[in-house]
């Protein structure tokens, strides 16, 4: 108890000094997470496709995905196999209610989206996941009842896990005489949450386009789904404090594409078709090269034929660009901030020498100044820590920060670890070789 308050004492006899180191700190602090935020989001959409290999992106600007495309003759004649981008007209139900369009309209939640996933779309938003587990396919869990399992953007809160989401695919129908639409369930499905994504997240649908194609970058090739945040900070700020009432209960349905089959509601004149024009495909093991050269020229003959290692050349330039143009600053602040702690340190010695004199007269070992400097460490330290939270906090609330452009996860917390332990050890260091030189300790 002597020692911490000896540190203490010794902190409120500079409280200038120290006031400006820990402001310092704190500054740096926020600086780096920001910087480091900024540099994640840059390179998350590179590492979560990292992993995709020998792939092909199909991008029509006229022409509809359908039978007549050339994409699927290949793929009829097992040349390939195609990953497209699906959405499906699955409404929310209430299981309770008859009437099938208040069956629709008075729910205590609202399906957004389901998206029905293949393989290369499910391998990269496994990446994602934040609680629970990825889904099985009924193909592959045959024990389900045909119940559907599921993975979800969505409140955790509000849909939380083993959760059962009823959805219905509606056909509507126009009654001219009537002037009224006439609504009847098609076909009913119930959904069980078995993982949560982040209510904020992006998902790998390749439904983008870029002139000219060779130019498509990852990032493109990602549509944000946003219920808000599960970021503390992103969830203050003013902007995110005006969501509407009913966000938590919107949600976004991730599943199979074996459990759901390519329907959509329908009109009395058919069908409404479909408005996908882009595709990932790649190549079965039969088909050679001289054969991959041929089909690839067929295809340039209807639509943009990009290669996805071409896709992630671009992205992997534009994210390293924007680490060099950041990370610089990173380096340069904490080299001042140390070099700043080195200063104080000396200074601060300086200002309390008379002291530690005292102290040494009357017997202080040089394990009791490392002691004293630990506490002392401890205590800027900490109310830097306490000083950044503060001003992070207000940053966050008046929406300064730019949330979209960030990615706040485990690279900020590294950061502020290293950054913690990179202070004490300088603070320690110093005040010991200090204590050492003047004192002659052995």
């Amino acid at each position: 108890m002597k020692k911490i308050k000896i540190s203490i004492d010794l902190f409120m006899k500079n409280k200038a000094m120290n006031i400006f180191i820990i402001m310092e700190l704190a500054i740096s602090l926020c600086f780096g997470i920001l910087v480091i935020s900024i540099i994640d989001k840059e390179y998350q959409y590179y590492s979560f496709t990292k992993d995709i290999n020998e792939a092909y992106i199909y991008m029509s600007q006229t022409n509809i995905l359908n039978e007549n495309s050339m994409l699927y003759k290949y793929q009829n004649e097992e040349k390939i196999i195609i990953s497209r981008f699906r959405k499906e007209n699955i409404w929310s139900y209430n299981e309770t209610i008859e009437d099938p369009e208040k069956a629709y309209l008075l729910n205590e939640y609202h399906i957004d989206n389901v998206y029905p996933m293949d393989k290369i779309q499910e391998d990269v938003m496994k990446k994602c996941l934040k609680s629970g587990r990825w889904y099985e396919s009924n193909e592959i869990n045959k024990e389900t009842n045909n119940i559907i399992e599921c993975v979800i953007i969505g409140d955790k809160n509000t849909f939380p896990l083993d959760t059962i989401i009823n959805g219905a695919l509606y056909k509507i129908t126009y009654d001219n005489d009537s002037n009224h639409l006439n609504w009847e369930i098609k076909t009913k499905y119930k959904f069980k949450v078995v993982g949560i994504l982040s209510k904020n997240s992006d998902l790998f649908l390749f439904n983008a386009t870029a002139n000219p194609p060779e130019s498509l970058l990852i990032r493109d090739m990602f549509d944000e789904v946003n219920y808000g945040s599960d970021n503390f900070f992103e969830k203050i700020s003013i902007n995110n404090s005006k969501e509407k009432d009913n966000e938590e209960k919107k949600v976004t349905i991730l599943c199979s594409s074996s459990d759901i089959y390519n329907e959509s509601y329908i009109f009395e004149d058919g069908m409404i078709p479909s408005n996908e024009k882009n595709a990932m495909f790649m190549f079965n093991d039969n088909v050679t090269d001289l054969e991959k050269d041929e089909i690839i020229n067929e295809l340039k003959k209807e639509a943009s034929v990009t290669s996805f290692e071409n896709i992630k050349k671009n992205e992997r330039a534009l994210a390293t660009n924007s680490i060099a143009s950041y990370l610089p600053l990173v380096i340069c602040f904490m080299a001042i901030v140390i070099t700043a702690l080195i200063s104080t340190s000396i200074l601060t010695y300086i200002k309390n020498q008379k002291i530690f004199d005292t102290f040494v007269i009357c017997g202080m070992s040089h394990s009791d100044g490392v002691r004293i400097n630990i506490i002392y460490s401890l205590i800027v330290i900490i109310s830097s820590l306490l000083i950044g939270f503060i001003i992070w906090t207000i940053l966050s609330i008046f929406d300064v920060l730019p949330w979209n452009n960030m990615n706040f996860g485990n690279s900020s917390i590294i950061y502020v670890l290293t950054n913690i332990i990179i202070d004490f050890i300088t603070i320690n260091i110093v005040n010991s070789i200090v204590l050492k030189k003047e004192y002659k300790y052995e």
